[in-house]
């Protein structure tokens, strides 16, 4: 009988035992994993955040022209090669209008050609520049529209321009916001975003980065440059194509 009895309130014991403990668990979970499972929250919800921001910042791209020349030309992204950026069907075919100039003897007329988006003539381009132009390619491929087409003559406007005046250390380049970026081949032009730390202090990380495909750079790069990599704000740097070539 005896035994029954404590056999029961040892049974009983440690019934309750297992309550308790199962109790102590579900708060120490709350307590302690609460936390970590709201930071996998926050980082899931940040991960969304940057697949939309790239997936705007691509389709941004998408609208800019992108030339790395010389020789062979591509349908590509300026990652690697010489391209142009493919876009939508032409909205209409491209021709060089010729221009009517005065001969030096006076007794016939030169044809020059020019732009046929109202840049003018097309200037000369330098014997040693290692790069094809617009005006003097064969064919422009028949699904970039006018306004890819516009974007690469100004692309090669300004690099023209900036061999001419000795500014050579450069392979290429695009356009961002309506500017034209040489690709240097030590520079990368970054726009920079800015987070706070729960200490209260800030910290800088890239937001957007553009350069040629020759320049070899990591992200702790960008944020403590070594002594052979440039970095250029992106939104302050770049030409303004109509006012460097001083086109109406």
């Amino acid at each position: 009988m005896f035994c029954a009895y404590f056999t029961n309130r040892w049974m009983i014991g440690g019934f309750c035992f297992l309550i308790v403990f199962g109790i102590a668990c579900y708060f120490w979970d709350q307590h302690e994993l609460a936390p970590y499972k709201q930071q996998a929250v926050e980082n899931a919800e940040m991960l969304r955040q940057s697949e939309r921001a790239q997936k705007s910042d691509t389709a941004r791209e998408a609208e800019q022209a992108v030339f790395d020349a010389p020789a062979e030309r591509a349908t590509s992204t300026d990652k690697g090669g010489d391209h142009w950026h493919k876009e939508s069907r032409p909205e209409a075919p491209m021709a060089q209008v010729p221009s009517e100039l005065p001969a030096t003897d006076g007794t016939h007329t030169l044809e020059v050609p020019v732009s046929p988006f109202g840049l003018g003539p097309y200037p000369e381009v330098p014997l040693d520049y290692p790069s094809d132009v617009l005006w003097n390619a064969p064919e422009v491929p028949a699904h970039f529209s006018n306004k890819t087409v516009k974007s690469i003559e100004l692309i090669d406007r300004v690099l023209v321009k900036l061999w001419t005046e000795g500014n050579k250390d450069f392979r290429g380049g695009s356009t961002y916001n309506g500017k034209v970026y040489p690709h240097y081949h030590n520079t990368v032009y970054v726009r920079f975003g800015e987070y706070k730390l729960p200490d209260g202090t800030t910290k800088r990380y890239p937001v957007r980065i553009k350069s040629g495909p020759q320049v070899v750079y990591s992200r702790e790069d960008l944020l403590n440059p070594p002594p052979h990599l440039r970095v250029l704000d992106l939104d302050s740097s770049g030409i303004a194509p109509y006012q460097f070539l001083d086109l109406p």
